[in-house]
């Protein structure tokens, strides 16, 4: 019984800190250069900076929280950025939802490479980036979950077995 009064006043002790930590906690907003972008996806680098999509804007945008600057890159596809994801060379990867493809960007040469999916329509809407450089992608339309090895090139798309379900978004980590 005296082990369980203590778990109980620790339990009591941590939620109290907890709550007079998070009365002063500050949020701190940002306006986006773009007005109405949608901003959809949103990931940060190995370098801190803060990567996003903008949907309706067609771009790809990064926060530089060290100097609170922001820039933002046209997209040279048309479509709809949704998901984003950063490799581990800190390539930036992002689904082209309305534009079926999947994107990637390299910060260091400013340039994008587009890579259409096979099947129109599967609106790819999440993206993650494996240890072992395969990009990962959701097919909602599609009921799948596709993938892409850039240093091969090859590509899979395997069907969920549930017609039920209904993906949109990626685990935090592939």
């Amino acid at each position: 019984m005296l082990y369980f009064l203590r778990k109980v006043i620790l339990l009591i002790a941590l939620l109290s800190s907890a709550s007079a930590v998070a009365s002063e906690v500050a949020i701190k907003e940002f306006t986006i250069p773009t007005p109405y972008s949608s901003p959809a996806g949103i990931v940060a680098d190995s370098k801190g900076n803060i990567w996003f999509t903008q949907q309706n804007g067609n771009k790809l945008g990064v926060f530089i929280p060290q100097d609170g600057s922001f820039k933002e890159y046209d997209v040279p596809f048309p479509g709809s950025p949704a998901g984003v994801a950063v490799a581990g060379d800190d390539k930036v990867w992002f689904v082209n939802s309305t534009g079926n493809s999947i994107i990637c960007f390299n910060p260091s040469t400013e340039e994008f490479d587009g890579y259409p999916l096979a099947v129109e329509g599967s609106n790819p809407t999440d993206i993650a980036v494996g240890n072992d450089g395969t990009v990962w992608f959701i097919e909602r339309n599609r009921n799948r979950i596709g993938s892409f090895v850039p240093e091969t090139g090859d590509r899979k798309s395997t069907r969920l077995n549930s017609s039920h379900t209904d993906i949109s978004r990626m685990p935090s980590s592939a």
